[in-house]
């Protein structure tokens, strides 16, 4: 009886040796843990490890089947940690995030000095049956909200964008840190028919509005027009009666057109620029059933101080350009004073000391005559060289002139050495050249090396990430020794770059590379789709990765604006998720 007892104790003593050496918070396993799990099995959930999804992206794989296959490696203990949520948790679709400026409906914009910065949100999108019954998108109503996620507008925009400003001479435009806001009756603008050639639309009658960036001023939408005027911007409320406000970069009314027209019902005014210290200003009589136009360079209030002129551009780099009579223009200093006096019969504006006039004699019937042609001057009027007859053009480049005509293009610098005769090309920057006929294309540098590629369909200067890294130079899409795509041609010429052997485009990302315009900074971006984030790049070099896979993406300032199917999102340039608004597919 005593052996049987102490064997008992002993197997006692056995057993619970066996559970002190068991790891804590873990199980025992009778078999190893398979990783291959059933359609009813729950794996186990380590929070620390496996986060569920967040709202600003699906995960990286969605479940085709009811079995998952679960990745990771056991740990010490056996236990499986599941590293990709997905394999377990399938994606719940995007939760709301955001807050209200306060409750009830939003239906104005509310200035205040302590929003930080306002951003567009998509709040609703509308979508529309074509004849044959299929629902397509046809645009969404838009809101503002601010930096901290923050709804300060409801949907009751029909778009928002920057306000654009067009400087004359130039390809390229600028924006104004000012939201250019209009709305219209979006029941009419989805109506539209087919009759087997082509759409119509029922005509719509926007009205406009402006908020300033910083949301401290704003304009309500009752405007035909708006449009920048300097710094500032002009605001017109009927075109017809010239109706029209003036207002600074600070969104304070400088004048009106009323003013201006001083209650003389047979005077028409219109604002042409605001450039320099002046406005530009035209006046429209009608005097015994005949109209005759005069400009005036008007000061900051409004006041007349420069003319009457015949015609007259607008001031740039300190003259403008003017005619007083017969067409004959010259050039006239901020005090009204020649400095080039009237001979040419068109002119440009100066634009790096250099300005393009045309020189010869109007054909009777309007026009130009075959003698006619250009030439450039500096601002002391010498002529530095002309073009022969023939030329229809000569347009002002980064790195000087483009002449075109009848005959082959021509590349002229700032002095008019001929730099390049091809016969079709472009300048993409102050030193290179794109250049391509029947056999193929090149790019060059200027008295430096060139590239010779087998075919381009475009190029455009950017900076551009590629495995992380922001190579700048060159992006287009051709073919490069047998291999075509997207590429990228670095800033020296050395090195052909393309997008889709660095990184591996999805079905979730629409492009693998675009350009876009931060139009709150002014800098062009480039994004590249690497398989799990888009990576941008500044044209400074400043790299950002943002995970998130979407229809629609556009940088302003130091935030994101992410418009999926499902969600419109705001986030830092990092990825990180602000906020987040739920919205219908739309099927």
């Amino acid at each position: 009886m005593k052996r049987a007892i102490l064997i008992l104790i002993c197997i006692a003593l056995l057993l619970a040796g066996c559970d002190a050496g068991q790891p804590a918070g873990t199980q025992q396993s009778a078999a190893e843990p398979s990783t291959e799990l059933s359609g009813t099995a729950e794996p186990p959930r380590t929070e620390t490890t496996a986060p569920a999804p967040t709202a600003t992206e699906a995960p990286a794989t969605e479940p085709s089947a009811p079995g998952y296959q679960a990745q990771g490696t056991p740990t010490a203990g056996g236990v499986l940690v599941y590293t990709d949520p997905s394999a377990y948790r399938p994606w719940g679709g995007f939760e709301a995030k955001y807050t209200r400026l306060r409750e009830g409906p939003l239906t104005e914009f509310e200035p205040s000095a302590d929003y930080g910065a306002v951003y567009p949100y998509l709040a609703t999108q509308l979508f529309a049956a074509d004849p044959d019954g299929y629902t397509n998108s046809r645009g969404g109503r838009y809101g503002l909200v601010d930096a901290g996620g923050r709804i300060l507008t409801d949907g009751i925009y029909s778009g928002i964008e920057a306000l654009p400003r067009y400087e004359e001479g130039e390809e390229a435009l600028t924006f104004l840190p000012f939201w250019l806001t209009w709305s219209t009756d979006e029941s009419r603008r989805v109506t539209e028919s087919y009759d087997g050639e082509s759409w119509s639309y029922v005509d719509e009658e926007y009205r406009y509005g402006l908020v300033s960036m910083d949301g401290s001023f704003a304009l309500p939408m009752e405007y035909e027009r708006i449009e920048a005027c300097g710094d500032g911007f002009c605001c017109t409320r009927d075109w017809e009666s010239s109706d029209f406000e003036v207002y600074d970069s600070r969104g304070r009314l400088c004048f009106t057109g009323a003013e201006l027209r001083g209650g003389r019902s047979d005077t028409q005014v219109q604002l042409l620029s605001g450039d320099g210290e002046f406005y530009l200003v035209r006046f429209d009589v009608e005097n015994d059933e005949e109209l005759s136009a005069a400009f005036w360079f008007c000061d900051r209030t409004g006041k007349r101080v420069l003319g009457p002129y015949e015609h007259a551009g607008a001031f740039s780099e300190g003259l403008a350009c003017v005619s007083v009579a017969q067409d004959q223009y010259g050039y006239i200093d901020a005090e009204g004073a020649w400095v080039i006096e009237p001979r040419f019969i068109e002119s440009g504006s100066f634009r790096q000391g250099r300005a393009v006039h045309l020189v010869g004699e109007r054909a009777p019937a309007g026009g130009y005559t075959e003698d006619s042609r250009f030439c450039v001057i500096d601002r002391e009027g010498r002529e530095l060289f002309s073009t022969e007859p023939g030329v229809w053009d000569l347009l002002r480049v980064p790195c000087g002139f483009w002449a075109y005509g009848t005959g082959p293009d021509r590349l002229y610098d700032l002095d008019g050495n001929l730099l390049l005769e091809t016969s079709f090309g472009r300048c993409l920057d102050e030193n290179t050249l794109w250049e391509w006929n029947e056999t193929g294309s090149r790019v060059l540098r200027l008295n430096g090396p060139a590239l010779e590629l087998d075919e381009l369909d475009f190029l455009s200067s950017g900076t551009v990430p590629v495995d992380g890294k922001a190579v700048q130079g060159y992006v287009g899409e051709g073919r490069f020794r047998g291999q075509s795509g997207e590429l990228v041609i670095s800033k020296d010429l050395s090195a052909v770059y393309f997008i889709g052997s660095h990184g591996t485009p999805t079905p979730y990302a629409y492009q693998s590379v675009f350009s876009t315009r931060n139009v709150c900074t002014n800098e062009d971006w480039q994004l590249v789709w690497n398989g799990e984030a888009w990576e941008a790049a500044s044209e400074t070099g400043e790299l950002h990765s943002i995970p998130l896979r979407v229809n629609r993406l556009e940088i302003y300032g130091d935030r994101v604006m992410a418009v999926t199917e499902h969600a419109c999102v705001l986030t830092d340039l990092d990825g990180k998720l602000i906020f987040s608004l739920p919205l219908d597919a739309g099927d």
